[in-house]
């Protein structure tokens, strides 16, 4: 085992110098998909189609949701834009750091804790840095399925809210889209930088 590997195939950074000296999670993660071997395969093992079909017993129990949800957003209260905006704050101070998880074409994540007042070019950044020298200059794209939400840094929507105001905390995983597609293909590795 590598240095830096846990049991759980997920390679760890150390901790930042100057962090605090009685943090024990380390500044970022990586876990890299299993390899295939000859004998164990993983392929999915097909469903017959009775499985898709609706019963009347699912028929009930999604009428039921409905009508509970229906109900429920009829009885609420009506709420100021002052009362909304303190349980927006209470919500924002119960979750003071967000994990991102980045997924990479071929299964690899790459994962850290970032404060949830941070913005989404921090987790570029991040991003950005982890990569190899050589493919540092490719632009890229992190986004959310489904459905498909662009998270870009040119887009003002995204720009200017926090990792927090863009309902990504307490943790999300995104999906890492190179521009060049040669990149994009589930068996190229990750261009990630060795540590």
């Amino acid at each position: 085992m590598e240095a830096g590997t846990t049991s759980e195939g997920a390679s760890t950074s150390s901790a930042q110098p100057g962090a605090n000296a009685t943090q024990t999670e380390p500044s970022f993660r990586v876990w890299r998909p299993p390899r295939a071997t000859g004998t164990t395969s993983t392929i999915p093992r097909d469903l017959p189609d009775s499985y898709y079909e609706v019963t009347a017993m699912d028929v009930m129990m999604l009428q039921g949701s409905r009508i509970t949800e229906r109900e429920r957003l009829l009885d609420a209260p009506l709420k100021t834009s002052l009362i909304r905006d303190r349980e927006e704050r209470q919500r924002e101070a119960k979750y003071p750091t967000t994990t991102i998880r980045v997924k990479f074409p071929d299964q690899t994540q790459l994962e850290r804790t970032f404060p949830s007042s941070d913005k989404i070019r921090s987790v570029y950044a991040f991003v950005r840095n982890s990569l190899r020298e050589d493919v540092k200059p490719i632009k890229f794209v992190l986004y959310q399925t489904p459905p498909r939400r662009e998270l870009k840094v040119s887009d003002p929507n995204v720009r200017e809210k926090t990792l927090f105001q863009l309902q990504l905390a307490p943790s999300s995983v995104l999906m890492l889209s190179f521009f060049d597609e040669s990149l994009n293909h589930k068996d190229v590795p990750a261009p990630l930088a060795e540590s």
